[in-house]
């Protein structure tokens, strides 16, 4: 009877000829009649719906599909059905106004939703409720209605994710960025509804201009200049009118910052996009799906047969207009054949539902037959909820003036007006990161005079720079930020991996590790390939050397090998070699080695008594150690040599310093106090030829340490603070 899947080669018959086979061998036949998910008014009410010639003449591989009584399984039902008691008043199956179609169906679908979730509160929280559709293209009309009325909704399990409005949107504006001068792109970011411009709106919106909106913009490319993801994502979040409904969104965010969050430009972030769209667009049942875990409480849109096995409190049946044929393109099967999946499929439907069932009518054409000829409300649906309703139709139907609700109020400000306005900064969460603090203007109070910004992984910092042609001519490894990425890339899968292929391979001698990286015939080197894949998945090209053996995975690897050969001396009695650090102590609680961490500002205290924000960021490796915690920091910035006086220098131009302050404020609020007890950046670079250890820069962690770091942070946000405050009020 949930045999739904006809049409991808989910054959009954099939499944009806080995039954009956099985049974002509003494096969025993077991029927599943207990019903656990529902109330006993539910499950009463299913009886009736379905025992009205429901599965009347359906047949498949010649036997016959019969409905047999649903029961309430009593004192073995779960307490959370079992002990239920409806409020006066209310049914367990209700019809509402349906009108002439879905759109005023889901309008009253809404505003029932609004009095379930101020009502039933303990039962009824919007992810308990659920929209049943047929197709995707119903669901996203559900959405348009319900965001009408703020009801917080998604798209579960939706298939095709990448090729949703959503992922639409933010493809539009980051195109935008990308190619300003576009009037093109301009007016397709307009109609999204980031923005939500009419289209007899855009010529006036387009002549017009807005100030705002260009200062907007400006500063969303600046954040993409310094490949600031994840402020632009939050600006974008709270600045348009995604905040409306913020759950696909982020979804969409989350994804571009996992996969491609160190790409070196807004284009290619887009293209990246581009490439997921693509490819959602074929993806049929096996495309993307939306992320459950990680979105805020909203109503489940989804399709029928997404709904499968899942259960929820509430059920809008959003569905029953359309006819019965099962319209989907590589689809031959008989008529007859798809309308009987569809009966199975709407038996689904409304079984999903434990406490509250809500079915289509209308009272505008006879007997609520409603949509196309052979629809399910001119067939068994209808014929079922006649024979509930025992003809009084209009006792069961939920009057539509009784439920004209205004719309639930946001938490955030009205967002109607577009484009957003800068004032709306007053109620964003101010988002720091170690980038954003340690641009020019905010070093200025605490640096020493005439040092500069330099941008990390890759860029030389130390040095006149007259070495720079040569040291690129000796490099395999090309200077920029796609190597830093390769790098920690590959860090992350040894620091994660043993038996080989870990941070061990740093114990093997000069030979060994020739070995290790040596290839023969067919027999592949396995760190190599590991390094060959993420050259490959981040675009850089593999190059090879004048000698054999030479390539830039072979350096990589050589950069990598070293590191983990460095020995790291924080006194006389404590020094270690990563390498010898064991997998359980590399990734500690965190089971990884990367650690992101967010900081909440006000640690500062009683210096920061108002408009404290949070600090972003991520620590490349924390080791435990029998005395506590270390930092480690790759860095791959290209010196003109290694030794301790260079990096010192370096270490002090790219403002390395007040990173691994921030490192060390933030592991300790996780990790405890005076938990970090030394930090060690590699630059991992001095060890790509031959037996070269990385240049290093090495602190062991003082008593006074942790007021010094504190207060440096302090006067950085401090200076970051007002810096951004005389800028906004320069545009005002």
């Amino acid at each position: 009877k949930q045999a739904i899947y006809g049409w991808r080669g989910a054959d009954l018959a099939t499944y009806m000829s080995a039954k009956a086979e099985l049974l002509g061998h003494d096969g025993q036949f077991e029927s599943l009649k207990y019903m656990y998910r529902s109330t006993k008014e539910m499950v009463d009410d299913f009886h009736i719906i379905f025992s009205n010639g429901w599965f009347n003449g359906m047949q498949a591989g010649g036997a016959a599909i019969n409905y047999e009584k649903v029961e309430f399984p009593g004192d073995d039902a779960p307490e959370s059905v079992k002990g239920f008691r409806y409020p006066d008043g209310e049914k367990a199956v209700e019809l509402l106004e349906a009108g002439n179609g879905l759109t005023q169906f889901i309008e009253n679908a809404a505003n029932e939703m609004i009095r379930l979730h101020k009502e039933w509160n303990q039962y009824m929280g919007w992810e308990k409720m659920c929209v049943l559709v047929r197709s995707n293209d119903d669901g996203h009309l559900v959405q348009q209605e319900l965001r009408k009325k703020n009801v917080p909704f998604r798209f579960y399990h939706e298939r095709g994710f990448f090729a949703a409005e959503e992922a639409e949107s933010v493809l539009a504006l980051l195109d935008y960025l990308s190619m300003p001068r576009s009037m093109g792109n301009l007016s397709a970011l307009l109609l999204t509804p980031l923005f939500g411009f009419k289209p007899e709106e855009l010529d006036k919106r387009l002549e017009d201009g807005d100030a705002a909106f260009d200062g907007l913009c400006e500063r969303w490319r600046n954040y993409a200049d310094k490949r600031d993801w994840i402020r632009l994502f939050e600006s974008i979040m709270c600045e348009t009118e995604a905040a409306v409904n913020p759950a696909g969104y982020r979804q969409v965010f989350d994804q571009l910052l996992t996969d491609y969050g160190r790409s070196t430009t807004v284009a290619e972030l887009a293209d990246a996009l581009r490439a997921l769209r693509s490819g959602d667009a074929f993806a049929g049942e096996n495309g993307s799906v939306r992320n459950k875990a990680s979105e805020v409480p909203a109503v489940q849109i989804m399709t029928m047969h997404a709904a499968k096995g899942l259960e929820f409190n509430a059920v809008f049946v959003a569905a029953g207009f359309s006819g019965l044929s099962n319209d989907r393109s590589m689809d031959d099967r008989p008529l007859q054949e798809k309308a009987m999946e569809v009966c199975r499929l709407f038996y689904v439907a409304l079984t999903r539902a434990a406490f509250k069932l809500y079915l289509p009518w209308s009272r505008n054409v006879p007997d609520g037959w409603l949509g196309k000829r052979g629809s399910a409300l001119r067939g068994y649906l209808g014929d079922g909820i006649r024979t509930l309703c025992n003809g009084d139709v209009a006792s069961w139907m939920r009057d539509p003036g009784e439920q004209q609700l205004e719309p639930v109020p946001l938490p955030a400000p009205d967002l109607s007006e577009r484009p957003p306005r800068r004032g709306m900064k007053g109620w964003r969460l101010k988002w720091d990161s170690f980038s954003s603090l340690n641009h020019h203007s905010a070093k200025k109070p605490i640096e020493p005079e005439g040092q500069k910004p330099t941008s990390d992984e890759g860029s030389s910092n130390s040095g006149d720079g007259k070495n720079e042609e040569e040291q690129n001519q000796k490099s395999l490894v090309p200077k920029g930020a796609l190597s830093g990425t390769v790098f920690h890339e590959v860090m992350e899968k040894l620091c994660e991996a043993s038996d080989g292929l870990g941070f061990e391979i740093g114990q093997k001698g000069k030979n060994e590790f020739k070995e290790l990286i040596t290839e023969k015939d067919d027999k592949k080197s396995p760190l190599l390939e590991l390094v060959r894949r993420r050259l490959a998945a981040n675009g850089v090209v593999n190059k090879a050397g004048a000698n054999k053996g030479e390539s830039t995975a072979a350096s990589i690897a050589r950069m990598a090998w070293n590191a983990l050969r460095t020995e790291l001396v924080f006194g006389v009695d404590n020094k270690f070699k990563l390498c010898e650090i064991p997998l359980k102590d590399r990734r500690g609680t965190c089971r990884k080695a990367e650690v992101n961490f967010v900081l909440d500002e006000s640690l500062l205290g009683d210096a920061r008594k108002e408009g404290a924000g949070a600090l972003n960021g991520s620590i490349d490796l924390l080791v435990r150690r029998d005395d506590g915690y270390y930092i480690v920091d790759w860095k791959t910035n290209s010196l003109d040599n290694y030794e301790k006086e260079t990096v010192e220098t370096a270490m002090d131009e790219a403002g390395y310093h007040l990173q691994y302050q921030i490192y060390t404020l933030a592991a300790e609020k996780w990790l405890g106090e005076n938990a970090v007890k030394g930090i060690a950046y590699l630059f991992v670079r001095g060890g790509e030829s031959e037996d070269h250890p990385s240049g290093k820069f090495v602190h062991p962690m003082k008593e006074e340490d942790r007021a010094e770091f504190a207060e440096a942070f302090r006067v950085r946000i401090d200076a970051s603070d007002k810096e951004e405050a005389d800028k906004e009020k320069e545009e005002q």
